[in-house]
């Protein structure tokens, strides 16, 4: 991962990848203490979120996912997107925007969710 990133190429990190990532980058992971979270759940984006999702222009937005593990420390260079009280951090950003850790989204999407994603995609590797 930190030769990918100083290789400036492009990495997207989904569900257990945004983890994964975050602790191949230097930070620390745990299991959510509150145990998995299931469900919708509302993400407060952060200004960084706001940034990455240009087309939102909400304070939150709600996601489907299942947390089991979380970063509680980002990496050097990691920005939050987000999070709530129970997992401050559902994803991040680091320096240059190449390398994109989103939340533990899953299939059960909306059409809204689904015009998000594409648009995310769409950034991130065109």
């Amino acid at each position: 991962m930190k030769r990918l990133h100083l290789e400036n190429r492009r990495v997207l990190g989904v569900c257990f990848g945004h983890q994964i990532i975050a602790r191949a980058m230097g930070g620390k992971v745990r299991k959510v203490p509150a145990g998995t979270q299931y469900g919708v759940r509302s993400t407060c984006l952060t200004d960084e979120g706001r940034k990455f999702f240009e087309d939102i222009e909400k304070e939150s937005v709600s996601f489907i996912y299942t947390h089991g593990d979380e970063v509680i420390e980002l990496p050097v260079g990691a920005t939050s997107i987000g999070g709530n009280d129970i997992v401050p951090v559902h994803g991040m950003v680091f320096d240059g925007g190449n390398m994109v850790c989103l939340p533990c989204v899953h299939k059960m999407y909306t059409l809204h969710l689904v015009k998000i994603h594409i648009s995310l995609l769409c950034h991130i590797f065109i």
